[in-house]
């Protein structure tokens, strides 16, 4: 299933396109996504209104830049020149977030503020092939939480004020612009440029999964030279472990990121002939966070026929058998729920869990969600109407997949028994 073999016979499936409820615009996406079957052959017989229906998409989900890059020569002419002109605008703003990070980097190095540079310039060019394909939205930066709070003052005396709620890993988002309106346009060079100040990489709490030894990639940080300034990054083979579990956090929330999934991707096909730093990989993570990193590895690989090493396809097998049991036959729901909603990533997370307190409470938090906090993020968002507009989707989003998610709880209570009762 998981060797060499197995990833022939997945991709040949997913062209096939019998095993996965998609769009046409979907499935066009994903042959060009696809690393070792690349292909436009759907892309150029999509009809005018797919082909606004996958720009829309793409738009939303940060692939546009990406789209362009691989498939220009295959869109049509008004596709391609409204694609050239989002290049151009984002190029703008690439220039302000550049000098945002070089600014904000000598702010805390005057106040003798450590910061390490999580994603965005900390992820190019390992991460894609250039970095103007990679779209980037806000600043992630990472502090010691005794630091967190003199940099988040230091920000302040640099003009920002803090938007919407805190997370659990984060506060609040800041950003510098007074007022702003929202138009539409994802990529106008003149939208705020929000700063995420973190002060941990994974809260075990919420997610009841054990995660990284932080302390681990705090003294192992790097730096990365970026606008003639060093800046501190993540080391990179924890780089790689960040954007699997964070990736993984957000696939657990219902949230999946397809452009942060194809940028691993990316990473385990340039990479896999490189046996020094796998050997290293894998010499530096415990079994448990190889395991939540080779579980998004499998799904990344079974996504975008991406080669993986030897190392991590071995990793690969050794996966618990629930895990294996989820992948064969709901591995493919989270990129389903970008078009229509499921909620079959729950019964991953159940695989994850180990203690029955944290299977409830998460079973409780995802069948019956509370929107008062993402409302109040909608409503930090400055659009008009957003917060309405976000919990409608959102009660109508769980409404639609309650039903569908009992049924699919049974489905895997059957196919979790009938497993063990063969094995």
């Amino acid at each position: 299933m998981f060797g060499r073999m197995g990833r022939k016979k997945m991709s040949g499936e997913r062209s096939a396109g019998t095993h996965i409820r998609l769009p046409a615009y979907g499935q066009a996406l994903l042959d060009v996504l696809s690393f070792e079957n690349c292909r436009f052959a759907k892309l150029l017989n999509l009809s005018q209104s797919s082909l606004d229906a996958l720009v829309s998409f793409c738009d939303c989900n940060q692939l546009t830049l990406l789209l362009r890059h691989l498939a220009r020569p295959h869109l049509p002419d008004r596709i391609r020149l409204r694609m050239d002109r989002n290049y151009q605008d984002f190029s703008l703003r690439f220039i302000r977030l550049q000098a945002a990070v070089l600014e904000i980097a000598r702010s805390f190095e005057n106040a003798e503020i450590d910061l390490v540079l999580l994603k965005g310039f900390g992820q190019v060019p390992e991460f894609a092939p250039d970095p103007m394909v990679r779209a980037q939205g806000d600043v992630d930066i990472w502090c010691l939480p005794a630091q967190i709070d003199h940099a988040h003052q230091a920000l302040r005396e640099l003009g920002y004020r803090s938007v919407g709620e805190s997370e659990s890993r984060h506060l609040a988002p800041m950003i510098r612009e007074k007022t702003w309106t929202w138009t539409g346009d994802y990529f106008a060079p003149d939208l705020p440029i929000p700063i995420d100040l973190h002060y941990r990489l994974w809260d075990e709490d919420m997610e009841g999964i054990r995660g990284p030894r932080e302390s681990d990639f705090w003294q192992r940080r790097s730096s990365l030279p970026i606008g003639g300034q060093n800046i501190s990054v993540l080391d990179e083979a924890d780089t790689l472990a960040f954007a699997a579990v964070h990736l993984l956090m957000h696939l657990l929330h219902g949230d999946l990121r397809l452009n942060r999934a194809w940028e691993i991707g990316y990473f385990l096909n340039s990479r896999s002939e490189d046996e020094l730093f796998w050997t290293r990989w894998q010499n530096m993570f415990p079994e448990h966070l190889r395991q939540l990193q080779v579980l998004i590895f499998a799904l990344v690989q079974q996504w975008f026929a991406c080669r993986v090493p030897d190392i991590v396809d071995c990793e690969i097998r050794t996966l618990a058998p629930d895990l294996k049991l989820w992948i064969r036959h709901f591995g493919w729901s989270p990129v389903e729920a970008l078009f229509a909603p499921n909620k079959d990533e729950l019964w991953l997370h159940m695989a994850l869990l180990t203690r029955r307190g944290d299977r409830r409470r998460v079973l409780f938090r995802r069948l019956f969600p509370a929107h008062a906090k993402v409302a109040n993020m909608a409503r930090s968002s400055g659009r008009p109407g957003a917060e309405l507009t976000f919990l409608w989707r959102r009660t109508l989003h769980h409404a639609r997949t309650l039903v569908s998610s009992g049924a699919h709880g049974v489905k895997w209570w059957r196919l979790k028994r009938a497993t063990r009762q063969f094995a």
